[in-house]
């Protein structure tokens, strides 16, 4: 599975506990996978411990970015300060996410579907006949 990064935030000192009610970290979102995330969506958090990502066991949300109000933030309660990061699923890395992708396998940003199956024409033969 290849994960798409599409945000991150440094909270420091990096490591430091948070006692109850614990923090609440604001994650900025990659602008083109905005239009991507629905409403209260919940999103894993990962963590980078000085040599990978790993699961931090915590999710959030995503919302409006009271910041800027056209983005989209991830949202979530943390107990210890790192620098926090959200991914989402695009195995082929066209920057549509694998859960909207109509061809998850194949590049096609565009999403172009020619004969309207739902399935996008980067993962199917045309016929001369569908062809525009």
């Amino acid at each position: 599975m290849t994960y798409t990064f599409r945000g991150a935030a440094l909270f420091a000192p990096e490591g430091q506990s948070i006692l109850s009610p614990f923090a609440t970290i604001h994650i900025p979102t990659v602008g083109e996978f905005a239009a991507q995330f629905a409403p209260s969506e919940v999103l894993p958090r990962y963590f980078y411990d000085g040599s990978g990502w790993v699961a931090a066991g915590v999710s959030g949300t995503t919302a409006m970015n009271p910041s800027h109000p056209t983005q989209i933030e991830g949202v979530a309660t943390v107990g210890v300060l790192h620098l926090y990061a959200v991914f989402v699923n695009d195995a082929d890395g066209d920057t549509v996410r694998d859960e909207l992708d109509n061809c998850p396998v194949t590049a096609n940003a565009g999403q172009l579907d020619t004969n309207h199956d739902g399935l996008g024409d980067a993962c199917q033969c045309l016929s001369a006949l569908e062809l525009p």
